[in-house]
């Protein structure tokens, strides 16, 4: 072994030995930065399905029960604070909100909205798609047609 080697060796043991002795309090706040924290396409998924959830429960309430309203606004605006705040309770804002919404406005309204969040998205999955097979067969259609001229001007 080199000189260097030892070295490196004395002072990985010397850190490993303080750092045992270093005892931390336990975290009441998240000290992992935000842009460090993967976020799966399922998760994101699932962000995209609650907020289309969120938009149908508030335009619904807002137009048939504006107290209730006003409720979920204040608690949607708690729970971003306290996720501002890296409150550990707080820190995937979605399933905190998913759990006192579903307590504040009940087991039917959530699952009418429910209902109906799901029914936009998948008419919106179903047009995008069409739309993107619609393209793709415009694409194709214009390649064969040049190909097409093509072979008949040589």
């Amino acid at each position: 072994m080199t000189q260097l080697q030892v070295e490196s060796m004395h002072l990985k043991e010397s850190l490993t030995t303080s750092l045992a002795a270093v005892k931390l309090p336990a975290p009441t706040k998240a000290t992992t930065p935000a842009s460090t924290i993967c976020v799966t396409r399922e998760e994101l998924q699932s962000r995209k399905r609650f907020c289309v959830f969120l938009k149908i429960l508030s335009s619904y309430l807002e137009r048939t029960d504006s107290e209730m309203h006003q409720r979920v606004k204040q608690l949607v605006r708690h729970c971003t604070r306290m996720n501002r705040e890296r409150d550990i309770k707080y820190l995937d804002l979605t399933k905190a909100l998913q759990v006192r919404l579903q307590s504040l406005i009940g087991e039917k309204l959530w699952c009418q909205c429910h209902a109906v969040a799901d029914f936009h998205l998948l008419s919106r999955q179903t047009s995008t798609v069409a739309a993107s097979a619609a393209a793709t067969t415009t694409t194709t259609a214009t390649t064969i047609t040049s190909g097409a001229s093509n072979t008949q001007a040589v």
